[in-house]
Formats: C-alpha cells, sequence, structure tokens
C-alpha cells in the first residue's frame, strides 16, 4: 500500500492508498485498489481495477505528477517472458485506465519499485537493480542496471 496525500485537484485534503493485492492471498480478482483513507472509521473504495495477464499484484508507486501508477505483478513473468511492468493511469481515480506496459531483455520476476523524479528504480528477483527513464511516463526506457545475481 502506498498512501499519498492530495494537496489540489477534486482529491484535494484527501489521503489515497493505492493497494496492490487479491483475495485469497492475492490470487483471486487481482489488482490494484483506490482507496480514500482520510477517514480511517470509514475507509471508502474508489475503484479495483486488474489488467490483462494479472497473476499476484504485487507493489507500486505512483509517478511524481500523480498521472501514472507503476505496477509490478510477480507471476506474470512465468520464468519466460521479459520482466513486465504496468503502467495505469490514474489522472481519473474514479476511472482509472490500464496503458501499455513496458519491459527490460530480463526474465526475472519483478518485485519492488520507487519512483523518483523522473527515474524508476525497480528491484527484481534475479538482475537486481533496474533503472527505468520515465521522461515519457507511457514507454520508460531502461538506463542502467546493477545485476546483483
Amino acid at each position: 500500500v502506498t498512501v499519498v496525500p492530495y494537496t489540489s485537484g477534486p482529491w484535494a485534503g484527501k489521503q489515497i492508498a493505492f493497494s496492490c493485492g487479491g483475495f485469497n492471498g492475492g490470487f483471486n480478482n487481482t489488482g490494484l485498489s483506490i482507496l480514500d483513507v482520510t477517514n480511517k472509521n470509514a475507509i471508502q473504495v474508489i475503484k479495483h481495477i486488474s489488467y490483462p495477464g494479472a497473476a499476484y499484484c504485487h507493489q507500486g508507486w505512483p509517478s511524481k505528477d500523480l498521472k501514472y501508477f507503476y505496477i509490478n505483478d510477480e507471476l506474470d513473468e512465468n520464468g519466460s517472458n521479459f520482466t513486465n511492468t504496468k503502467v495505469i493511469d490514474i489522472q481519473n481515480l474514479s476511472n482509472p485506465v490500464v496503458k501499455q506496459a513496458f519491459t527490460n531483455q530480463s526474465t526475472a520476476i519483478g518485485h519492488n519499485l520507487y519512483v523518483e523524479d523522473d527515474r524508476i528504480y525497480e528491484a527484481n528477483y534475479t538482475s537486481g537493480l533496474r533503472v527505468f527513464d520515465n521522461t515519457n511516463p507511457l514507454a520508460p526506457v531502461e538506463v542502467a542496471y546493477f545485476d546483483t545475481w
């Protein structure tokens, strides 16, 4: 879960949680839940969204401008597909839109990622740290990596 305080726009003054997960240990209806957690005694579900090939939505992080949410799904690679990072357009929290995913040339399982300025720092199980330039938020490009495997 990533909680973001919104300071402008229609959600100004609200604390919005982006929760990756699902039911039955995270495997059923896996995806992104967007929640208004401002009132901890009355949490409101804004929207739940899944994406093509969803297997185990593990972790994600919003872009600095809060327009996109990047997701790591731990089981979508199946050991043979390239590491696949999902992109969700969250400009309208009530109607998020799945955008095209991006990959690198590794088949490692995507694990955790964080966004800092125009970079995405992504830790993958067997290919270490991957760094993407997200100047184009819908098509981040890998610019560096450090293979710890």
